[in-house]
């Protein structure tokens, strides 16, 4: 008789896992159909990605990266979604990155190309709001008398972004 309610026991158990998966699978369904609506109409920006430089177009911002320097072709873009197709013209890897720029202070990055080597081309596809921004390399370079950024160097560029 002992074998005869561990089973009733083993079927209540898988009738309530069963249940519970069922529940926990109607949860999830309705999250992931509330999702675009809580999204809709928000200022919720789209994640920054790399994107092939391909599937760039005509109006794409072209930039020029070099030692130690960046040339963006113009000093102010719309805000909104924006391609940004990169050449590194230097001799050496540097990088592509966005952050803020308010009152002397940087805020986080909002986009970045990580190190990429001298001669290749890179995209990036970024929502940038209203607002100053600086274009940095964060690269380290090694001089005789200590490392420095690249950033520290001079690789700075201002871009102004208007609504």
């Amino acid at each position: 008789m002992h074998d005869l309610g561990e089973g009733v026991c083993q079927r209540q158990v898988a009738a309530d896992n069963h249940d519970m998966r069922r529940w926990l699978s109607l949860v999830a369904l309705v999250l992931l159909l509330a999702a675009p609506a809580c999204v809709e109409g928000s200022d919720v920006a789209a994640p920054p990605e790399q994107i092939a430089v391909a599937q760039t177009g005509s109006d794409a911002v072209e930039v020029k990266a070099h030692e130690f320097g960046f040339d963006l072709g113009r000093p102010s873009i719309p805000a909104g979604l924006t391609t940004f197709r990169v050449r590194n013209e230097g001799t050496v890897p540097h990088e592509f990155v966005i952050v803020p720029f308010d009152d002397g202070h940087y805020g986080a990055p909002v986009g970045e190309i990580e190190p990429f080597a001298p001669g290749e081309v890179r995209a990036l596809r970024v929502s940038l709001d209203p607002g100053s921004y600086r274009i940095v390399c964060l690269q380290v370079f090694k001089l005789p008398e200590g490392a420095a950024s690249h950033m520290a160097l001079g690789q700075t560029e201002p871009l102004k972004v208007k609504g």
